[in-house]
């Protein structure tokens, strides 16, 4: 029987893994999808990591020669298969978490596999089920629309080569991304569209040739809890300033909100008829089978202090907005927080 029990096998999931064994902690990873890094793998392969290698790897990780300094999805997830190997790291596969609850100093998790359940127990429990297996979708956005309608996560450059009248909604580095790609394959005549609720807010990819995260290193070790009473709104700015410069340029309309769904969408400055809508508008932290033990902020996402479930010994959660640093929800931060939670456990363990 493991110690600890860690529930999905994306970064977070695997540098934990890595983390307690290097300290002679046992661990079992469970993965609800049918493969290790089944959330990962679910991106576009072709889109680039935000960040340097420098500060894309996890706690021993090291890259295939030759790769270059910005890795595609799809190669990174290639690593992250590299990396499960080296580090040895076992996952089942097939398993999802149904509940976690905690009696007598220990955890037990009733988990699904295939149709049979069954408890699993163990002193800690860390959750690293990330957010790619649950995009987030606007309130009003319609069950079923009129048109097509992909979220980033599964929308791929063919399907947007096909559009002629794309809407692209929300702001962020997707939307960027989705738009520059469509700038890039539309057919002879196709036109984009951005709608969001406020204007974008961007900051350069690169600032006199540094990457902008070495420039906001000293920042990003603060506490997790000092946004205070903001974290539930604070909004990220896009990283990269392609949104801006197609604005500028006019090939890209500004829609503003939209005010009303339907076969014609209407916003605060127009309308359109699309033929492909984007919803570039994140995603969302969803571990229901973490029930009360976990408390949520404004955004929903889990309040922690620490990486740790307040009141609630052994509990930790990895890879989640603000969970341990401002940094908590970046493969670097991952990184931190992995070994730190190891750390804390083998202190627990007196090892």
């Amino acid at each position: 029987m493991s110690e600890a029990l860690i529930l999905g096998s994306g970064p977070a999931g695997l540098a934990a893994a890595a983390c307690l064994r290097a300290r002679g902690i046992s661990a079992t990873v469970l993965e609800a999808g049918d493969q290790p890094s089944h959330g990962w793998k679910l991106l576009d392969p072709e889109v680039t990591l935000l960040t340097p290698q420098a500060l894309s790897r996890l706690p021993g990780m090291r890259f295939t020669p030759g790769r270059p300094t910005y890795l595609s999805l799809g190669c990174y997830a290639a690593e992250l298969d590299r990396y499960r190997e080296q580090e040895r790291v076992q996952v089942e596969c097939g398993v999802r978490a149904l509940w976690v609850w905690r009696r007598y100093g220990r955890f037990e998790v009733e988990v699904l596999q295939g149709e049979r359940t069954s408890i699993r127990s163990a002193r800690w429990v860390i959750d690293a089920s990330g957010g790619t297996t649950h995009p987030a979708l606007p309130e009003d956005a319609p069950a079923a629309p009129p048109w097509p309608a992909l979220h980033t996560r599964d929308v791929r450059a063919d399907d947007l080569a096909q559009a002629r009248s794309l809407l692209v909604v929300g702001c962020g580095t997707s939307a960027r991304e989705t738009v520059e790609t469509y700038l890039r394959v539309r057919p002879s005549g196709g036109e984009v569209t951005l709608a969001a609720r406020s204007a974008p807010r961007a900051v350069p990819r690169h600032v006199l040739g540094v990457d902008s995260h070495y420039l906001v290193w000293p920042f990003e070790f603060w506490p997790g809890h000092w946004p205070g009473p903001h974290r539930g709104w604070a909004r990220d700015p896009a990283l990269g300033l392609g949104l801006a410069r197609a604005l500028r340029r006019g090939s890209l309309r500004d829609l503003g909100a939209i005010t009303r769904y339907g076969e014609t969408v209407r916003g605060e400055h127009g309308a359109l008829q699309p033929d492909l809508v984007v919803y570039a508008t994140g995603y969302r932290h969803a571990a229901p089978h973490l029930g009360e033990l976990v408390a949520r902020d404004g955004r929903g996402e889990p309040a922690l202090t620490r990486a740790a479930a307040p009141g609630v010994p052994g509990l930790y959660v990895l890879g989640v907005r603000y969970g341990r640093s401002l940094a908590s929800s970046f493969l670097r931060g991952i990184a931190r927080d992995a070994r730190a939670v190891a750390r804390r456990i083998a202190s627990e363990a007196g090892r």
